[in-house]
């Protein structure tokens, strides 16, 4: 009987792990994601930790084809789409909801906090219109207020300006700790 040596490791993973196909496949595309991810940024949104999973899902299942064509004579397309949905599912699906930020509210947040920094306009305004403020319409007026005020604390993500308090709409509701 023939096995090409792709089938041969399988088989010899399988056996030493004692899991099943099923599982192996499942395993084996999240090791390659975090592995590609943790290397590209350190994002789970990375674009080549996705893209990785699915091209070794391809080559692994092209070499099952080839495998099956030789031993069978036809190539069984859906145990290869079976193997292929294990390998890419749950990928995707951690993949999906970093890239549309289903996890918004679990970042880690750090924050350089202080009592002496420098604010510059851009930033300023910034912030306050991405919270819709009337007051980005009056710059000249905002910094005036912001450079004479009694405290302006900066935590460069947020700007505190006492008696407002502004915080970017992307920082909101995250529970910093």
């Amino acid at each position: 009987m023939y096995l090409s040596i792709f089938q041969e490791l399988k088989i010899y993973v399988v056996n030493f792990t004692e899991l099943s196909r099923d599982a192996l496949y499942i395993y084996a595309g999240l090791v390659l994601f975090f592995i590609v991810a943790f290397f590209h940024h350190p994002q789970l949104k990375s674009k080549w930790a996705i893209l990785a999973v699915v091209v070794v899902a391809i080559a692994a299942e092209l070499l099952d084809a080839r495998n099956d064509l030789i031993k069978h004579g036809y190539w069984r397309v859906g145990a290869s789409m079976h193997d292929m949905i294990n390998t890419i599912f749950w990928p995707l699906l951690i993949w999906l909801m970093a890239r549309f930020r289903v996890w918004k509210g679990y970042q880690a947040m750090t924050f350089a906090i202080s009592m002496h920094d420098e604010v510059d306009e851009e930033e300023v305004l910034k912030i306050y219109r991405a919270n819709h403020w009337s007051s980005a319409q009056k710059p000249a007026q905002l910094m005036a207020v912001l450079h004479h005020s009694h405290s302006l604390v900066t935590a460069r993500q947020v700007v505190v300006y006492f008696p407002h308090l502004l915080v970017h709409p992307n920082f909101q509701k995250l529970g910093g700790d």
